[in-house]
């Protein structure tokens, strides 16, 4: 259900074709007449030649149909409904472009993340961080490495991400952009009670999983962890590195990769080996 969009804010009409997009092997590309959506077939779409709407997860309204149900958040989008009403289910995040208006929204949960970059010259949005890099070249952000690599919840806080000058939607969030400013509102309807409960749960996980990584691989001189640049495998490392254990590092993927970069990042800071495979012709290139 992944997606992308991306207009030109200087020349809004002007040839999207060039572009190079990476979103995923199965993508689909439509260029509309201002703006570029590419997409996996399995995403619920509405795409015309100067509006589109696009949905990764599932929206459900009532016991209507998954694209009735999208024509009708549409319709209470355009309206300015937000949050959305007790008649609307589901974990999604998505976007809608009518006239010269941007939406992006997230459902209060926020499993489905959606990630935006906002310049003078252009906006993109997408489902990944590999998508958004691979047509604005960003930065890695190195604090946001090393917060996620140091503390309890292994997490970045707020809406930071790896890549300089590119953010994550909130939960809840839905945010407007005109063409000049930026307006965002929030739905916290989930946050009007606090739950009860141990409040130490990061804490407590972090120290179970380190006393695992002890006690497994205590005799264990040589071990490999794969590396995705995701969250998993950041937990993985993090654990191990408590224990004082530097295991060698690889990654599927292509050094020009933000996905394989970020693994090389750490294995950098932390002084530890990393192998980038190509996953088509399994070529193993030493980087270390």
């Amino acid at each position: 259900m992944d997606f992308l969009f991306y207009r030109d804010l200087k020349s809004p009409n002007g040839d999207h074709s060039k572009i190079k997009i990476d979103l995923c092997e199965d993508q689909q590309v439509y260029y509309g007449r201002n703006y570029l959506a590419a997409f996996r077939p399995s995403t619920t779409r509405i795409l015309k030649e100067n509006e589109v709407f696009l949905i990764s997860g599932q929206i459900q309204f009532r016991s209507e149909s998954r694209k009735l149900s999208a024509l009708i958040l549409s319709d209470h989008l355009k309206r300015n409904e937000w949050p959305l009403n007790d008649d609307f289910t589901g974990f999604f995040s998505g976007l809608q472009f009518s006239g010269e208006k941007i939406i992006i929204f997230n459902d209060p949960i926020g499993l489905f993340h959606l990630y935006y970059s906002i310049t003078s010259r252009y906006i993109v949005v997408a489902t990944n961080l590999n998508a958004i890099y691979s047509i604005t070249g960003s930065c890695l952000r190195e604090s946001a490495l090393l917060m996620e690599m140091t503390r309890p919840e292994f997490s970045q806080y707020g809406r930071s991400t790896v890549l300089e000058g590119v953010f994550t939607l909130m939960p809840g969030q839905l945010l407007v952009f005109n063409g000049k400013e930026i307006v965002s509102h929030y739905d916290t309807t989930i946050k009007t009670e606090d739950k009860q409960g141990d409040k130490n749960l990061a804490y407590d996980l972090v120290n179970l999983v380190n006393k695992e990584f002890q006690d497994f691989y205590r005799d264990h001189n040589s071990l490999m962890v794969s590396m995705s640049g995701g969250i998993d495998s950041r937990v993985n490392l993090a654990g191990l590195l408590s224990c004082n254990i530097k295991p060698r590092l690889s990654n599927f993927g292509l050094p020009e990769y933000i996905d394989s970069k970020i693994p090389w990042k750490i294995a950098e800071d932390f002084g530890l080996k990393i192998d980038i495979i190509d996953p088509v012709s399994y070529y193993n290139t030493p980087l270390n």
